[in-house]
C-alpha cells in the first residue's frame, strides 16, 4: 500500500511541475525566472503568468496553508481559477483578489490562501515601467534597483478565502530599466536562523539577503538567494515550502 501511495505522490509531483511550466521568453519583454523547493515532493506554493501583450505581463503568486498532498490538490484548482481571472481583470489586481476570494468560497473551508496579484507594464516614456499590485496577506514584493539598492514595497491586505467581503488595495510603484522585481512565499521570510532561533522576517535581514545576492543574471540571483537562505538556516533542509519569482525589467 505504501508503494502505491508513493507512486501516486510521484505522479502528482510530475503533474504539479508540469502545471507550473511556462515559456519565459515568449510574448513579453519581461523575463520571468523562478526557484521552488517543497518540504515534501509536492506543496502548496504556486504561481500563474499571463502575457497580455509584449509590454504587459500579469503574475499571481499564492501560498495555500500547510504543505503536502491536500495543499497541492488545492493548487490545481487555484491555478485554473487564477488563469481564468486574468482574462477578466487585466488592470485591477484588487478586484482580481476579490473575485478569487469569491471563487474559492466553499471549496477551502479548512484552508486559506495568501497571494499577490501583480501587473507590470511599459509606460510611454522609454525605460519607464509601472508595477500595479494588490496584496492578500502575503509577504511584500522586493525590488532590487539597477544600482543594487533594495526596496521592500510595504503592503498589507486580508487573507484570501477567510471573509465574505474583503477589501484589497491597489498599489502603484514606478520601475526603471535594469530593476528586478521579486515575489516570494513566506518560506523565505519565516526561515529560522540556526544560531539565534530568530526568523528572517521582513526588515533588515531580508534587505541583507537580497543585497548580498546581486547577480547580473536573474536565474543566478535566485540561486544566490537560495544559498543565502541555506546559510542562514544552517542546512539545505527547509522548514516550509519555498517559492521565489524574479522578473527582469528590460
Amino acid at each position: 500500500r505504501n508503494s502505491i501511495i508513493e507512486k501516486d505522490i510521484s505522479i502528482a509531483e510530475i503533474v504539479q511541475k508540469t502545471m507550473l511550466k511556462f515559456d519565459n521568453t515568449a510574448g513579453s519583454v519581461f523575463r520571468v525566472e523562478y526557484r521552488q523547493k517543497c518540504v515534501e515532493k509536492i506543496g502548496g506554493d504556486f504561481f500563474s503568468v499571463k502575457n497580455f501583450s509584449l509590454n504587459q505581463t500579469g503574475i499571481f503568486i499564492g501560498d495555500v496553508t500547510g504543505h503536502g498532498v491536500a495543499s497541492a490538490l488545492f493548487t490545481s484548482l487555484l491555478k485554473f481559477i487564477t488563469d481564468e481571472l486574468f482574462t477578466r481583470y487585466s488592470n485591477n489586481p484588487a478586484e482580481f483578489l476579490v473575485a478569487l476570494n469569491s471563487g474559492i468560497s466553499g471549496y477551502m473551508s479548512n484552508y486559506f490562501l495568501t497571494g499577490i496579484c501583480a501587473f507590470i507594464r511599459s509606460m510611454e516614456d522609454k525605460g519607464k515601467y509601472e508595477l500595479l499590485f494588490a496584496n492578500g496577506g502575503h509577504p511584500s514584493p522586493v525590488i532590487v534597483k539597477s544600482d543594487g539598492s533594495v526596496v521592500i514595497t510595504r503592503s498589507r491586505g486580508p487573507l484570501i478565502g477567510c471573509s465574505i467581503s474583503p477589501n484589497y488595495t491597489n498599489h502603484i510603484v514606478s520601475l526603471e530599466s535594469g530593476d528586478r522585481l521579486f515575489l516570494f512565499t513566506d518560506g523565505v521570510t519565516e526561515t529560522t536562523c540556526a544560531e539565534t532561533g530568530n526568523i528572517l522576517g521582513s526588515d533588515d535581514e531580508l534587505l541583507q539577503l537580497f543585497s548580498g545576492a546581486v547577480q547580473a543574471d536573474t536565474g543566478m540571483f535566485l540561486d544566490r538567494i537560495i544559498q543565502g537562505l541555506n546559510s542562514y538556516r544552517g542546512t539545505e533542509t527547509i522548514e516550509d515550502d519555498l517559492l521565489i519569482i524574479g522578473i527582469n525589467i528590460p
